[in-house]
């Protein structure tokens, strides 16, 4: 069973690896919904200052997901939701840089 800290890891390590900032992260994880930065921040922060907020398990699932989805190739920027939160599509591959 995973830990407070290990989803916190999770949460933090998949956010880098995908390269995407708060405001992109936080839009993706609030399906589409502006402002959830400050949260995103929350469940970055040291667990030990009384404003940090923990991780879900479908957050850290969220998280690995996304981190799946760019680690295949996708472009996460692409992927939209429509006014009630469902996906919109479905995000495309980046190209691939030509030597």
């Amino acid at each position: 069973m995973s830990t407070k800290e290990d989803r916190r890891e999770i949460y933090i390590q998949c956010r880098k690896r995908t390269g995407l900032n708060d405001i992109q992260w936080a839009k993706l994880m609030n399906l589409g919904a502006k402002g959830g930065e400050r949260e995103v921040h929350k469940k970055e922060r040291d667990p030990s200052k009384p404003s940090s907020r923990g991780v879900s398990m479908p957050e850290a699932l969220a998280a690995q997901l996304l981190d799946f989805l760019h680690e295949e190739g996708y472009n996460l920027l692409d992927i939209g939701f429509t006014e009630d939160g469902r996906l919109d599509g479905k995000p495309s591959k980046r190209k691939k840089p030509t030597c």
